[in-house]
């Protein structure tokens, strides 16, 4: 980076390394819950199941399979802007994942139902 920055240093490389293990450490964690709860309820029940639990469980798969790709393009592949893609789709994920916990709320429920069907 031409313009300096934290990325251009060795330590703010090195804090970006620290971070992206801690997510994949995470992500990694969660998909084993995750992989579980598939196997236990098998696709159609654990898909099928509609309403908050179908946004629950899809947009925790979609963060961590994200997660754990994206040190798998960067450091294999070496496909760092697909990395950052994959980062900010697991952010969006995140985001979308908290909306779940707000389904109970008077004011925030109903909107999320509205976008989700």
């Amino acid at each position: 980076d031409s313009a300096g920055g934290l990325l251009s240093s060795t330590r703010g490389q090195l804090l970006r390394l620290c971070c992206e293990c801690a997510l994949t450490v995470h992500a990694v964690h969660k998909l084993r819950i995750e992989v579980k709860e598939l196997w236990k309820e098998r696709w159609g029940t654990y898909f099928g199941m509609g309403g908050a639990m179908a946004l629950e469980n899809c947009a925790s798969l979609a963060y961590c399979t994200s997660t754990i790709c994206a040190p798998a393009l960067r450091f294999v592949l070496g496909a760092t802007h697909m990395a950052d893609a994959a980062l900010a789709l697991a952010s969006f994920a995140c985001w979308l994942y908290l909306a779940f916990f707000l389904l109970g709320v008077k004011i925030t429920g109903p909107t999320i139902v509205m976008v989700m069907e």
